[in-house]
């Protein structure tokens, strides 16, 4: 029986896109007249195998909504290769580890295209946020960012936002931040010894490591996605 279902299915979806390929007024593809195609073509799309999992993607994973912090391809001597992935739970912001095999599908979700909101201000556990264009405001949970990220919010500061099924799920850092440093060990142009990075204190207080070169009271660049120093400014 399910196997019946699926070629006629199958039949359906050719019989459907063969008409819009060759239809003059080529109408949009309508979920009403045919439910079953479109839903099963939509879920074919979303789907990728653990290999293909990247850094950045949000997945539904476990009946969760995850964001891919990091992600090592594997090759054991034994066995076969895996995604060694970290993932970030969007609702809570726990963090956690899987290894996901090129035999396993898992579903990539769709996002909104970015949009630019400024950070306004904090209230309770939700960060205020304005859209550049339109300025209508939105509440999105703090845990969209993590501690680290937190640290770096400033009123003013323009956000990356995403919105999936109408409502805000992913909230990004802009990719570079100039930070200034509060304080860092003073460098010594005779030291042989002096190491090629130093730890530097932000003046938002994360520290960070940066070149024997900065000093203190100098701005330096930052890349948020890895939260690594990036160049002098």
């Amino acid at each position: 029986m399910n196997l019946l279902r699926a070629s006629n299915l199958d039949g359906r979806l050719h019989q459907f896109l063969v008409f819009h390929a060759f239809s003059r007024a080529r109408p949009p593809l309508s979920s009403q007249a045919f439910p079953s195609v479109i839903y099963h073509a939509r879920r074919c799309f979303a789907q990728i195998n653990g290999n293909q999992v990247r850094v950045g993607n949000v997945l539904e994973y476990k009946g969760k909504l995850v964001m891919v912090k990091r992600a090592q391809a594997v090759k054991p001597g034994k066995g076969g290769a895996f995604n060694q992935v970290e993932l970030r739970d969007i609702r809570t912001g726990l963090k956690y580890h899987e290894r996901l095999r090129a035999s396993e599908s898992v579903e990539k979700v769709r996002l909104d295209d970015e949009e630019l909101y400024d950070y306004l201000y904090e209230e309770g556990d939700k960060l205020v946020l304005m859209n550049k264009q339109d300025f209508t405001q939105i509440e999105v949970s703090r845990n969209v960012l993590s501690e680290t990220e937190q640290k770096f919010l400033q009123e003013g500061l323009t956000l990356r936002v995403q919105f999936h099924e109408g409502s805000p799920l992913l909230v990004r850092l802009p990719r570079t931040l100039v930070v200034e440093v509060a304080s860092t060990e003073p460098f010594s142009k005779g030291s042989q010894a002096s190491p090629t990075f130093k730890p530097a204190t932000l003046s938002n207080g994360e520290v960070l490591k940066v070149p024997p070169f900065v000093g203190v009271g100098e701005k330096v660049i930052i890349n948020t996605e890895e939260m690594e120093y990036q160049s002098r400014v």
